[in-house]
């Protein structure tokens, strides 16, 4: 798995070791939403399953 940054390395090491995570991918799909009257978008790092 890709990751951009440090912190993601060490996201992907505890959601490997964790038992409570099924699944996990990398998440690069963006959300757009209204606020202010302005319309932002947000990429969310990881997609999880926990089980």
């Amino acid at each position: 798995m890709t990751v951009k940054s440090g912190l993601e390395f060490d996201t992907c090491f505890h959601f490997e070791y964790s038992p409570d995570v099924i699944s996990f991918a990398a998440q690069r799909e963006e959300f757009y939403y209204g606020f202010l009257g302005k319309e932002l978008s947000y990429a969310p790092g990881f997609l999880w399953l926990i089980g």
